[in-house]
Parts: C-alpha cells; structure tokens; sequence
C-alpha cells in the first residue's frame, strides 16, 4: 500500500517552483551577508533579522520588536494591547523553560511588571537578558517553528514543527 501510495504520489504534475524577486533575494542576501560576517559559530538570528527576512519572502508575522527593558511600557503603548513579552537570551535555548514568555498582557502596569519578573528569573537562573521581545497576541492559530541549520555529519537541516510549548 505504501508504495502504491509512494507511486501516485511521484506520478503527480510536479508544479511551479516558487521564485524570490530581486527584492526580496537582495534583502534576504544581505541580512545573511551581516550575519556570517560577524557570527563565530552557530547562532539564532535576532528577532529583527528573522522578521526582516520573513517580510522579505510574504511570510507574514506577527508585530513585534526587541526592546530593553526600560523602554518596554513606551513601546507597549505603540504597538498595542494584548501583548506577550519573552526573553531575548543567548543562554536560554526554550524560553518556556525557565518561564521567559509571559501572556496575556492587557496594560502598561502588566507589562511593567512582566518585565520585572522576566528579569528575577533570568537572574536566578543565571541567564543573561540581552532585551525583551514585546509581540502582539495573536488569538487562536497555530504556532510554527522553522529551523535550518548546518550539522557536522548531516549538512544542512530543515526542522518544521509545532511552536510554542510543543
């Protein structure tokens, strides 16, 4: 059954491959260039890069901006309510882990004091905090996560799956 399956499936109009604009291979091209040129090693892209990119290629996203957190009640009053604030930490890997995402943040006094305890648990964990990511809560959905990297005995990898805490 699975190669009958196997079969159709591969006897199938293979399609139009999708093409990158110009545009949006230059910008893509660039942000990498800038990445690769100052990264030792592997990294995650910065929020703004990520976005950048994404942009680049009409993948839509949710708003966003990475921000210090001394500036997190200014910014929450531009982007506008509700909002999910998380850590921006080279040390953490799952920011849920160690309870770096807060939700449901409906006021510049929850915003205040969700970076104030963003800031406790990453000091007690030892975890530096390069800033705080204020997103806009997007209701219902479902999250993706979408990783590429470059590994030692495989060559390049993709990861899709499920986001969030799955």
């Amino acid at each position: 059954a699975a190669a009958s399956r196997y079969s159709r499936w591969r006897a199938r109009p293979r399609g139009t491959p999708w093409q990158l604009s110009p545009f949006a291979q230059d910008a893509v091209r660039a942000v990498i260039d800038r990445v690769l040129a100052t990264v030792q090693g592997s990294q995650w892209l910065a929020p703004a890069d990520l976005a950048t990119i994404l942009r680049a290629v009409d993948i839509e996203c949710v708003v966003s901006e990475q921000i210090m957190p001394n500036d997190a009640v200014a910014t929450a009053e531009r982007l506008g309510y509700p909002l999910v604030a998380k850590i921006v930490s080279p040390d953490v890997l799952h920011k849920t882990d160690v309870g770096g995402v807060i939700m449901g943040l409906h006021t510049a006094a929850q915003v205040a004091q969700a970076v104030d305890t963003l800031r406790e648990r990453m000091q007690r964990c030892g975890a530096r905090l390069d800033g705080i990511l204020l997103q806009r809560e997007v209701p219902g959905g479902i999250e993706a996560l979408i990783g590429v990297t470059m590994d030692p005995t495989f060559g390049p990898l993709v990861v899709c799956g499920l986001g969030g805490t799955l």
